[in-house]
């Protein structure tokens, strides 16, 4: 039934309610039994639609907030299982290659190689290539991220020992579109050192699926290899700032 019809309905039932005016002409009307019984169901009927729907909507707003609690709950317990799945890998990871004499191995060869390095300063055109790399790429994308100018003197490497690690990977031999860099001059000790080891420390950041792997000098806390090449490579782990922006 429309609106309209429903509205017509109504009239019509006022309209046989009151038949006639009362004797003694006084203007009022007067409602039949039959009217008052019509319009006490109507009352009641709108009143138990009213009722019922009220108590469907509550009814169907606790099953709703009950199964979306459900539905949250079984997310957060997968994702707890996930990370508890994740952090458990990791740990294996970390006790396979803290365990490996490989990887003992190289971190002592790789101490060794290092410390030959940098004990000259670089020359003025490998300084100003790693300036050229600060300047014109790194700072750049830095002050995208943070949203002001980075000062150069905030994360140009202090030591000899790191500016040539960074030159040598960052500049000269860098990593193009996740290919590996090109092959180091055989000259250096660092050379061979990194040519022996880091074909197996890649394949096992692979196998593990980590993001990077370095080799870090216990006391010092240099580090002095990683497998991504970035731009914490001769930095000092507690020291220098961590920005992933390459």
């Amino acid at each position: 039934m429309t609106a309209d019809a429903f509205v017509k309905s109504v009239r019509k039932l006022i309209q046989d309610a009151v038949p006639g005016r009362r004797s003694g002409g006084e203007g009022a009307w007067r409602l039949s039994v039959r009217s008052k019984l019509l319009a006490m169901l109507l009352l009641i009927s709108l009143l138990s639609l009213g009722l019922i729907t009220l108590l469907a909507y509550r009814a169907g707003k606790s099953a709703l907030t009950e199964a979306a609690i459900h539905q949250v709950t079984s997310v957060r317990a997968a994702k707890k299982q996930q990370i508890e799945v994740y952090i458990r890998n990791l740990r294996s990871g970390f006790s396979v290659l803290a365990n490996s004499p490989t990887v003992a191995s190289a971190l002592d060869e790789f101490c060794e190689a290092c410390h030959l390095l940098g004990r000259e300063p670089p020359s003025a055109a490998r300084r100003g290539a790693l300036e050229g790399f600060y300047t014109q790429k790194f700072l750049p994308k830095l002050g995208k991220v943070t949203g002001k100018s980075e000062p150069l003197d905030s994360y140009w490497p202090q030591s000899p020992r790191a500016q040539e690690l960074q030159a040598l990977f960052l500049v000269e031999h860098a990593r193009q579109k996740d290919k590996e860099p090109a092959r180091l001059p055989d000259d250096l000790a660092y050379s061979r050192v990194h040519h022996a080891y880091h074909a197996w420390l890649a394949k096992a950041v692979e196998g593990l699926n980590f993001y990077d792997l370095m080799l870090i000098e216990g006391q010092s806390g240099d580090i002095l290899y990683t497998a991504a090449k970035e731009i914490d490579i001769g930095g000092t782990v507690g020291v220098a700032r961590a920005v992933e922006v390459l």
